[in-house]
């Protein structure tokens, strides 16, 4: 179930962006339930929507109780910049601007870009027992699977070189760059699969992998298990509390 918490108007732009499931309900009156976000894999936020406002403090509360749930916030553009603070101080990499308009391809285009950059935000508000290296290298990959960064890249964002930080992720994480990048993959697919109704071989052409199979050997020898069983919430929940638990620990997982 995904919830949408907007009015209906930001609701139909939202799901003619992305790809949500055909039988999606938006919510149209206040703010989400504790017992709606506790089944959600996505909660799309207007902070200004008319009739009342949810405020940065209301999402950190749901953060802190639901974690693993991506939060994307929608804003007018002359919305008060001091709230935009407060969600960079949640851990909020992105936010959306509300379309003066009808939206066209482009905001369409980064509204996708803010919702995978909130499931990156997830890898990295929840990977706090990790090596900060390794959680920000894991949370980078995961927010731009779908533009298919390389590894000189994160080396580009963590100031390594690139055999020094080849040396560090091994050490402190258990995987190469590569393999890092692959992981980023398909956690990003993870939440693609029970956030849409999308056949698994987009979601993996999506987030980088050649082909379905692709994806399904790469699910297959990191966590054991189809991509049909990432089509509910619980069971994305239950992989990244066990990829977190990995990493808090040694760090090793079979990612090839």
């Amino acid at each position: 179930m995904v919830a949408v918490v907007a009015e209906t108007a930001l609701a139909q732009r939202v799901i003619q962006a992305f790809p949500l499931p055909a039988d999606v309900e938006p919510l149209t009156l206040g703010p989400a339930s504790d017992a709606l976000l506790e089944t959600a894999c996505l909660w799309i936020v207007q902070l200004d929507r008319p009739g009342g406002r949810t405020r940065a403090a209301e999402i950190g509360r749901a953060m802190r109780r639901f974690p693993w749930l991506p939060v994307v916030a929608v804003v007018d553009p002359e919305h008060d910049p001091a709230e935009l603070v407060e969600l960079g101080g949640l851990g909020v990499r992105r936010v959306a601007t509300w379309p003066s308009g009808e939206p066209a391809e482009a905001w369409r285009r980064n509204l996708v870009d803010v919702v995978c950059s909130a499931v990156g935000d997830v890898v990295r508000r929840t990977m706090n027992s990790a090596d900060p290296t390794v959680a920000e290298c894991l949370a980078w990959s995961t927010a731009l699977a779908h533009k298919l960064p390389e590894a000189a890249d994160l080396a580009e964002i963590t100031g390594f070189s690139p055999r020094a930080l080849a040396r560090h992720l091994k050490r402190h994480g258990g995987l190469t760059p590569g393999q890092t990048l692959t992981l980023g993959r398909v956690i990003q697919a993870l939440y693609r699969l029970a956030m849409t109704n999308q056949p698994v071989e987009r979601v993996a052409l999506g987030v980088g992998f050649a082909s379905g199979s692709g994806l399904r050997r790469a699910l297959g020898r990191t966590l054991g298990r189809t991509p049909s069983a990432y089509r509910r919430r619980g069971a994305v929940v239950e992989a990244m509390e066990s990829l977190v638990s990995d990493f808090g620990q040694s760090g090793r997982r079979d990612v090839h």
